[in-house]
């Protein structure tokens, strides 16, 4: 049997490898989707840990989350630094941790903050930020890096650099102000590899004379006389806010909604990005139920290249059952034959993926922050792969059951 599945199989090679080529697509697509789905989830979820609110002006909890955790987008409205000061003075909170958005570097984000930072922020399973090397932010313009940009620009301790003025390919530079490479934080596998962090009175001084949004002159501000000026900022874009106890949440999520001298909100940041999954679910499902609309479509295409043989294939399968043949040898070839096509194509589906992950994942990592993980595939997964097998295996039942009723005088009196 193994013999006759082999020889047909070479006799029909062209039209076998098509349809193994588009199920390993289909494949490939399927688990694709499903492996860039757990990951995006995996790096939100690690992004923030162990802070209880994330504080901003009022609008959108999404946006808020998204620019403030994720660094996506901008505010449309920053919170003034007078309200933040009348807030931290609650009982209730433990530490804060300002920043303040804005400027960018060569397309990475530029974050001011204090050093609050390196003491409260939490990533991953409540792991706090480490330095791979160097120190925080002492001197007015000190910037701590992330890993990716010291990857990616090859920057060391002591290299100097420029800020630009917003983000994007940005042309406004603050060339009179030269910031010195202090730190190097060790990878988190989240935005802040890709960001670089400065104080929020560095933040302040970069944009003195930059009051109607272009640099008006920069020789009244020499670095001699910033030193000594009043630097604290005007605004920030949110605050990061941790309780002295769990039971307080709510209270003072509650009291900053209601704050009267401004517009704020505060938000829980893992309830927020459930309500955002919630939100994005529907999406996930269209793209889900596309792949594998795709899938289906190659199986039908698998049995319709059996099916369109099956006339030439009729006095064979008769000559077979002159020989000896009993109907389930008939019926085994031809499944036999699909089991082979559905096998080869998983196999090639999953080499055309981990190889895809391998070598775009640093690229999707370096353009959209996003890491995929080469992992091992996921019960989630190995479940798809079953139903594309049983799928597979059912569909090439069509031509098999047809071959199945053909009887040896139809065969033998067929014309061609």
């Amino acid at each position: 049997m193994l013999k006759l599945i082999y020889l047909s199989f070479r006799n029909r090679l062209f039209s076998l490898i098509l349809a193994i080529a588009s199920i390993a697509v289909s494949v490939t697509l399927l688990i694709g989707v499903e492996k860039t789905s757990a990951s995006m989830r995996i790096a939100f979820q690690n992004s923030v840990s162990g802070t209880d609110l994330v504080m901003g002006s009022s609008g959108s909890p999404v946006n808020l989350l998204l620019y403030s955790v994720f660094h996506m987008g901008d505010p449309m409205r920053n919170l003034t630094w007078q309200s933040y000061q009348d807030i931290r003075k609650d009982a209730k909170i433990k530490w804060t941790i300002p920043i303040s958005l804005g400027d960018s570097h060569r397309g990475f984000r530029v974050i001011g903050s204090d050093n609050n930072l390196f003491k409260y922020f939490q990533y991953g399973q409540k792991k706090n930020l480490t330095l791979r090397k160097g120190r925080a932010f002492e001197a007015l313009y000190d910037v701590v890096i992330g890993s990716q940009v010291a990857a990616e620009l090859n920057y060391e301790i002591g290299t100097k650099i420029y800020l630009s003025h917003g983000t994007g390919k940005s042309r406004l530079n603050h060339k009179d102000k030269a910031f010195t490479i202090v730190g190097v934080f060790e990878p988190t596998g989240t935005n802040i590899d890709k960001s670089l962090y400065i104080s929020l009175q560095a933040v302040t001084a970069i944009h003195l004379g930059w009051e109607t949004g272009i640099p008006l002159t920069s020789e009244a501000f020499t670095d001699e006389r910033i030193q000594n000026m009043d630097l604290t900022p005007h605004s920030l874009s949110a605050v990061f806010i941790g309780t002295q106890r769990k039971a307080d949440i709510f209270n003072l999520q509650r009291q900053i909604n209601n704050y009267d001298k401004e517009a704020l909100m505060a938000i829980m940041p893992q309830l927020t990005l459930l309500s955002m999954w919630k939100n994005l679910n529907n999406i996930e499902k269209a793209l889900t139920f596309i792949s594998f609309m795709v899938m289906v479509a190659a199986l039908f295409g698998l049995t319709a290249i059996l099916l369109a043989t099956l006339n030439e294939r009729r006095r064979e399968m008769a000559i077979l059952r002159s020989l000896g043949a009993r109907p389930y040898h008939i019926l085994g070839l031809l499944m036999g034959e699909a089991l082979v096509v559905i096998c080869l194509a998983i196999i090639l589906g999953l080499i055309l993926l981990y190889g895809l992950l391998i070598f775009l994942s640093p690229y999707i990592a370096y353009k959209y922050g996003l890491v995929l993980s080469v992992t091992m595939l996921s019960v989630t997964e190995i479940k798809w792969l079953f139903v594309v097998f049983v799928s597979a295996l059912c569909i090439s039942l069509i031509p098999a059951v047809k071959v199945f009723y053909f009887t040896l005088h139809d065969g033998m009196s067929h014309k061609y």
